[in-house]
């Protein structure tokens, strides 16, 4: 049986349906393992080295890889001046896992840029137990769709802004710490974004015109102000803020800042907003509602604790 059981699986890694699997050490070149790796590879580092960036995932050939730290490793990608990563949308999939992704100037840890999708394709961007220090950039422009998931992960200074522009942009957030998550909607782009089990440890701000922006919290800590905001242009946008036993804290902040705002130039329905067993407190303000021009937005507070603010609801 067990002659059986190995020869099996002997024959599972040779089957052409098996990624590849190609080791990367210590001076190892990771730029040209990502141009020869097939499609479906997975690259694994074997080492604690320090690797210059940027390292860029081409569109063109589309390929499916992952570029993963090995068992016991901690590599790092330094984009010096520049980004550590560049992801070319190609309607493939691309995945990280374990690597600290840093860069000593402006830019990002992470970004992903164009060309633009086509309607019908798929680009997926797995971010899985990774310290970005520099941040995240997801640009989607064209048609098409877009799925990002981040977890088990740190981002900080430059933040994570995700931005859809025409096509359709879906991020899964999980166990999680982001300094920044700033999220943006233009032209008819549908931007869906959830964010479970983690904590924002400065703001997050939301900007649409015109398409859809719907952001969830599940169960986070947000220490710093929340604004959700949709301003129209040619087309009215929507969204909805909804938010599940998710703390909004103010200890950390001005005490004249607003916890939750809520603004934009949408008519009724446009905007709405839904806390379900959330705690608000210690803001100057802890929730501000929008003035709108054809009504208001619509408001859902149910077992919502507002406490220790100079004004609860405005």
């Amino acid at each position: 049986m067990k002659n059986l059981l190995r020869a099996a699986l002997v024959a599972a890694a040779l089957s052409p349906l098996a990624p590849a699997q190609i080791v990367v050490g210590t001076g190892g070149d990771l730029q040209a393992a990502i141009d020869a790796a097939p499609s479906g590879s997975i690259i694994e580092i074997q080492s604690d080295e320090t690797f210059a960036g940027p390292l860029t995932f081409a569109a063109s050939p589309a390929k499916d890889l992952s570029l993963v730290a090995g068992d016991g490793y901690a590599p790092v990608i330094d984009g010096g001046t520049d980004r550590a990563i560049i992801v070319e949308l190609s309607a493939k999939s691309t995945r990280f896992k374990g690597l600290t992704l840093t860069s000593t100037a402006s830019s990002w840890s992470i970004q992903m840029v164009s060309p633009p999708l086509v309607a019908g394709e798929l680009q997926e961007l797995v971010v899985d137990d990774c310290h970005l220090d520099s941040g995240l950039y997801v640009v989607h422009t064209g048609a098409g769709r877009v799925d990002l998931t981040l977890r088990d992960s740190t981002v900080e200074n430059y933040s994570m802004s995700v931005t859809a522009i025409n096509g359709e942009l879906n991020a899964d957030v999980r166990d999680t710490t982001i300094e920044d998550l700033l999220l943006y909607g233009s032209g008819i782009g549908d931007l869906d974004v959830m964010v479970r089990d983690s904590t924002i440890t400065d703001r997050i701000n939301t900007y649409a015109e015109n398409g859809e922006l719907d952001l969830e919290l599940l169960r986070c800590r947000v220490e710093g102000p929340v604004i959700f905001g949709l301003y129209a242009t040619a087309l009215l946008p929507s969204g909805t803020l909804r938010a599940e036993s998710t703390v909004f804290d103010g200890k950390l902040v001005s005490s004249t800042a607003t916890g939750v705002l809520l603004e934009g130039t949408t008519g009724p329905g446009g905007l709405g907003l839904e806390l379900i067993q959330c705690t608000v407190v210690d803001w100057g303000t802890g929730i501000r509602l929008p003035v709108l021009p054809t009504g208001t937005a619509g408001v859902l507070l149910r077992n919502t604790l507002l406490a220790r603010n100079t004004t609860d609801l405005a």
